[in-house]
């Protein structure tokens, strides 16, 4: 499985309300033993989603 190019939400566990503290883009990729990665697609600045 992967995840391209997509925002996380970055928060303080040890205090919930205070809210968002910002976001982190990221590639994320879970392989197997045997499995043979794909590189991730590149995106332009114009094309960028927060999610």
């Amino acid at each position: 499985h992967q995840f391209i190019n997509k925002w996380a939400t970055l928060t303080d566990p040890a205090d919930i309300r205070t809210g968002v503290k910002g976001h982190l883009k990221c590639d994320i990729s879970v392989s197997g033993k045997g499995d043979v990665a794909t590189p991730s697609q590149k995106f332009s600045d114009a094309e960028e989603q927060i999610e």
